[in-house]
């Protein structure tokens, strides 16, 4: 079978992994570790927590992904994808579970997740599942960054303008890279 992570352009994972951080929630230690150790030894940056509240009561802010058991105490990984919805803290989402079915398989997907892998995962299929969702995200981190340079450099333009401080006015306009 043909992996993606197999012919990547290297400086483009390194970049990938330099920009991301892969979250792993699992109340299985064992499993989470060896997650963390498998990514680790692919160059990947991570960080474990035990259960869904734990994760939400973290900041996390950078660009990456979430690996995500189904069934955990607690808070699921399908109630905790749901409540990042509704917190609008989006972040992709592979799930990986020693439980799983097509009806579940399919209500992830359809509500957002990356990918949905049953447990044992194979090492390659993981990696790249983490490599298109890290991408993902840092795509769409970059292109929101670009919208909001844009927004901020239209308002400047047209603050400049109602200020007098355009071509037409004595004094020089304002530099900008829009």
């Amino acid at each position: 079978m043909h992996h993606v992570a197999d012919t990547l352009d290297s400086n483009l994972l390194q970049h990938v992994q330099e920009k991301s951080l892969v979250r792993i929630v699992d109340d299985d230690e064992n499993v989470a570790r060896s997650y963390e150790f498998m990514l680790r030894c692919a160059g990947w940056k991570c960080q474990i927590f035990g259960g869904g509240e734990e994760y939400l009561s973290s900041e996390n802010i950078q660009v990456g992904c979430l690996i995500l058991d189904v069934r955990m105490p607690g808070l699921s990984g399908l109630q905790l994808q749901q409540k990042l919805e509704m917190l609008e803290r989006g972040i992709p989402i592979i799930f990986v579970t020693g439980h799983g079915d097509v009806d579940m398989a399919v209500l992830a997907l359809k509500r957002g997740a990356k990918d949905f892998m049953l447990k044992p995962v194979d090492p390659k299929r993981l990696k790249e599942a983490v490599f298109n969702a890290c991408h993902t995200d840092l795509l769409r981190f970059l292109e929101t960054k670009k919208r909001e340079s844009r927004k901020c450099c239209q308002e400047l333009s047209v603050s400049t303008r109602t200020r007098g401080c355009g071509p037409l006015s004595p004094r020089p306009a304002l530099q900008t890279n829009c």
